[in-house]
């Protein structure tokens, strides 16, 4: 409420976690409601961490560009149509806590310890199953067959984000940049937020289309 009410009228976008994956969309939505903020523009990013970060630097750009609001979110939707995240958690416990495991799956998973991935569901705003494996380096390489499906090119930003495992993060970034060339990559630590769902040492792999003026 206080970030809105200094904008002191002035028009300002609010890019938000995506609806569904957090409670953040709605949220803002009924804040901007409720103290009648219509100069705000609540922006689904219908993603999280990575994208999250590209389309909040590349509204600053354009911004700076003096691009108008309705063309900044234009950019910003643009560069959505081309966007995915996958996780692979490593605590079946944070799965079981978060409701999208059963206390029995949980158990046989630990048990069995094998590497699932979950992926963003069609219209994005759930996590579901993507891929079972017994290995990381197999949950990587099915996320890469997707990434190498989707035709995920230099055309797109990737992030790799990792809940304190640099070197698994490490391993994943050579294994795109093998199969796919000048695939633009950047490395970064998950939030706590976001470690909670998946356990320490989880990882994150995103991508996103880049947009022509921040390319």
């Amino acid at each position: 409420m206080a970030a809105y009410e200094a904008c002191g009228n002035e028009s300002a976008i609010h890019i938000t976690t995506g609806k569904g994956l957090s409670s953040a969309f709605d949220s803002a939505c009924s804040m901007q409601k409720s103290i009648g903020a219509s100069y705000i523009e609540v922006f689904n990013s219908r993603s999280a961490a990575g994208p999250n970060r590209y389309l909040v630097q590349l509204a600053s750009l354009l911004v700076s560009e003096k691009f108008s609001l309705g063309k900044i979110i234009e950019h910003m939707q643009r560069c959505l149509m081309e966007c995915q995240s996958y996780v692979i958690p490593v605590d079946f416990r944070f799965l079981q806590h978060s409701g999208r495991l059963t206390p029995f799956a949980a158990k046989i998973g630990g048990f069995l310890q094998i590497k699932p991935v979950m992926a963003q569901s069609e219209d994005r705003e759930r996590i579901e199953k993507f891929s079972i494996n017994r290995t990381w380096i197999g949950a990587i390489n099915s996320i890469i067959d997707d990434l190498v499906k989707n035709r995920v090119s230099a055309r797109h930003r990737i992030y790799i984000a990792h809940a304190i495992n640099p070197e698994i993060a490490k391993i994943a970034q050579d294994q795109i940049v093998n199969r796919i060339p000048n695939a633009d990559i950047e490395i970064l630590k998950l939030a706590p937020s976001m470690i909670v769902h998946g356990g320490s040492g989880c990882l994150v792999i995103q991508y996103i289309l880049k947009d022509e003026m921040a390319s």
